[in-house]
């Protein structure tokens, strides 16, 4: 087995790229498949474990991924065989020994691996040397994290080699790049969500200041709201009125919305206009709409936030369902705990239940006494 030694170290100033350089020991040929197996076949592996001064051993390996049978001839010019072609498998492995012990560097980020291969191999017809080429594999994988280490493993394919499946002056050079470990993503602009110190929420529903109404189910009368206002913060509304749908015309007839409840949809434009969430207090200026349209979230019932959240959906107002979300969560926790704190029975007395023991022992004395 032909080993490789890491003569370079390298990391940057930021901490967070770190370079080897690996080299056999000599300048000798390097075959990519091992003569110990009758036919050739087995694997070569050149490898070497190297401790980093950055907390963490590293182990490299190169191994052909196919026997010698399958590896493809390199023709010249004339169609006389110069070399030959394999496919590889490249893998890093960075380990420390256990979870325990995972270096600080390495928390909480995500690993990626990249880097070159490089290598020389001889042309020969068999006759006559045809010179030196150089051959290039650039590789990046991301690495995939264990209880102890980290390993990624990448083909490289076609590989030329000489004839007699050699390479020489290899060198192999990578880099370990982390990055921090991102929060789940929610993908939401904030600049679409409008800040309630700006005031906009006295505009809502006021027919002297509003070009649009929504008339709502079970609502005591239309919902006022602008055009520009909603198609700001929603996609939704952005196609409705400026695309071919009939509520772009401009109609006095108010929106027909009939498949959403009024408190949901009133509570949605208090979203709209002042980026209002449940689960924090309603902006000052907004309890004149909520006594409007009876949405005091504090009263709302589980159907009501679902309704808002379907809605919310369709309008794409991304921060306005997350939080709608976490409201249904606890909504069902509570309803969790009261049912867990009930322990009802409904009448079912302790003596209606028998055990397997007395059921039994009644049988056994029915059937002797038949």
């Amino acid at each position: 087995m032909s080993e490789l030694f890491s003569n370079a170290q390298i990391v940057s100033d930021d901490g967070r790229n770190f370079k080897f350089r690996f080299e056999p020991p000599s300048s000798g040929t390097l075959s990519l498949f091992s003569s110990r197996s009758s036919n050739g076949s087995q694997p070569l592996s050149s490898s070497t474990a190297v401790k980093s001064s950055f907390g963490f051993s590293l182990f490299v390996f190169l191994a052909a991924s196919t026997s010698p049978y399958d590896s493809t001839a390199v023709h010249d010019q004339y169609g006389r065989t110069v070399g030959r072609k394999s496919n590889l498998e490249l893998g890093v492995c960075i380990f420390w020994g256990n979870a325990a012990s995972m270096p600080s560097v390495l928390e909480g980020k995500n690993v990626t691996v990249s880097g070159t291969l490089g290598y020389a191999w001889s042309m020969s017809t068999g006759y006559n040397n045809g010179g030196q080429r150089i051959g290039t594999h650039s590789f990046m994988m991301d690495a995939v994290a264990t209880r102890s280490g980290i390993c990624a493993v990448t083909p490289l394919n076609n590989v030329a080699s000489s004839i007699d499946n050699t390479v020489s002056s290899v060198s192999l050079e990578f880099a370990i790049t982390l990055t921090p470990t991102d929060p789940p993503a929610s993908c939401i602009d904030q600049t679409l969500v409008v800040p309630h110190s700006l005031g906009f929420i006295a505009f809502l529903n006021d027919p002297a200041l509003c070009d649009c109404a929504f008339l709502t189910k079970d609502a005591p009368a239309p919902l006022y709201a602008s055009r520009m206002m909603l198609a700001r913060s929603s996609p939704f509304f952005r196609t409705m009125f400026s695309g071919d749908w009939a509520e772009s015309a401009n109609s006095k007839d108010p929106i027909k919305f009939t498949s959403w409840h009024a408190p949901a949809v009133a509570l949605t434009f208090i979203h709209i206009y002042s980026g209002w969430l449940p689960g924090t207090p309603l902006p000052k200026g907004a309890r004149k709409r909520v006594r409007s349209f009876a949405c005091d979230p504090d009263t709302l019932e589980y159907p009501t936030w679902r309704n808002m959240f379907e809605l919310a959906q369709m309008l794409e107002l991304k921060a306005l369902t997350l939080a709608i979300n976490r409201q249904l969560v606890a909504s069902l926790e509570a309803q969790f705990q009261d049912l867990k704190a009930t322990k009802a029975t409904y009448g079912v007395r302790d003596e209606d239940f028998e055990s397997d023991d007395e059921v039994d022992g009644g049988l056994d004395k029915t059937l002797a006494a038949a």
